[in-house]
């Protein structure tokens, strides 16, 4: 066989492989745009069928302001990208005031916007047109959240965790996808999960500082570090539990004012 017949096989090859290498991202690729054809259909058709209720009274206004979106969209990542445990009753509040009570309402803090389910139907609402919201929680409390208050998170909402004379405290839960690339017995996995941080932030004294959960860092962040460090010992307080980490919030307001 000669040389030039030998490089020409080589090369054939060579071309294969490559063709080999590249049908499977293809083919997941078309099967990716086949998918987001025949959920933007879906989509197209709930908001078609809407429930009756959505036609009159404050459901309708609701419907203007909110879209519909596929309930199975996250099938394929581990974990949620909701705030609270479970949807639950909740107030919204429009930019003048007006309020509107859902049953059925959580924060996706992976879009950062509420969403609300009524008669299957899910629907996620537009931030910009709802500015506080207030969640009735399962112990009898309710946790608001504010949006574009966090000058750090500007487009998010912010729950308001303490608001005092002297200090003001707000949470962000931010949820990312992240994405990881295994290999499984010769063929490649991607692999996507949820993962959830908080970023706690306070007005203190009139300046806007980050807080960590270090008793003795919050203590120097909150002013009078030393009371405050001795009131935490004294009191077996632990910052990342939240009733411990709202008491040190009072005391530390009180230190300010004394």
């Amino acid at each position: 066989m000669s040389i030039k017949t030998l490089l020409t096989i080589h090369f054939v090859l060579g071309l294969l492989c490559g063709l080999g290498a590249q049908i499977p991202n293809q083919a997941k690729a078309l099967d990716e745009e086949r998918n987001d054809r025949l959920r933007a259909i879906a989509l197209e058709e709930r908001e078609a069928n809407r429930p009756a209720a959505f036609q009159s009274g404050d459901l309708a206004y609701l419907a203007t302001v909110s879209r519909a979106v596929d309930p199975d969209r996250y099938r394929e990542v581990r974990g949620t990208p909701y705030v609270l445990e479970a949807f639950g009753p909740a107030t919204l509040f429009d930019l003048t005031l007006n309020e509107y009570q859902l049953d059925s309402v959580n924060l996706n803090g992976f879009t950062n916007q509420f969403e609300f389910s009524i008669e299957g139907h899910l629907r996620e609402l537009n931030p910009n047109n709802f500015l506080r919201v207030e969640v009735a929680l399962a112990d009898g409390s309710k946790a608001t959240y504010a949006f574009g208050i966090n000058p750090t998170f500007p487009k998010m909402y912010a729950e308001i965790v303490y608001k005092g004379e002297n200090i003001v405290t707000t949470l962000v839960n931010e949820i990312t996808n992240e994405e990881k690339v295994v290999q499984d017995v010769g063929r490649t996995l991607t692999l996507r999960r949820f993962n959830a941080k908080t970023h706690t932030y306070a007005v203190v004294d009139g300046e806007f500082i980050s807080l960590s959960n270090s008793p003795k860092k919050l203590a120097a962040e909150l002013g009078n570090p030393a009371e405050l460090s001795k009131f935490i010992k004294a009191e077996k307080l632990n910052p990342a539990k939240r009733a411990d980490f709202l008491r040190i919030l009072q005391r530390a307001d009180e230190l300010l004012d004394e």
